[in-house]
């Protein structure tokens, strides 16, 4: 997950790492986003309105590595191949 997280966060920099003018452009609604890798199952939540954004490239990223993508808004589960 590791990897992961530090592929993601190069596409999509943490919150926490991010200038004060440029928060609002963050995909991330919290930070810093290396704490919700620190479980078995890392969580991570979107800014609504970069969802349509963020969301495919996390899922193609994770699902390139092997990993499968839960979104519980949709009640879907993006599986990798």
């Amino acid at each position: 997950m590791l990897r992961f997280y530090q592929e993601i966060s190069h596409l999509y920099p943490c919150i926490c790492e991010l200038p004060d003018d440029e928060i609002d452009d963050s995909v991330w609604c919290d930070g810093p986003l290396i704490n919700n890798f620190m479980t078995k199952i890392p969580v991570v939540g979107f800014v609504y309105s970069k969802v349509d954004e963020a969301l495919p490239v996390v899922i193609k990223l994770a699902n390139k590595m092997g990993i499968s993508v839960l979104d519980w808004q949709q009640g879907a589960v993006f599986n990798a191949k």
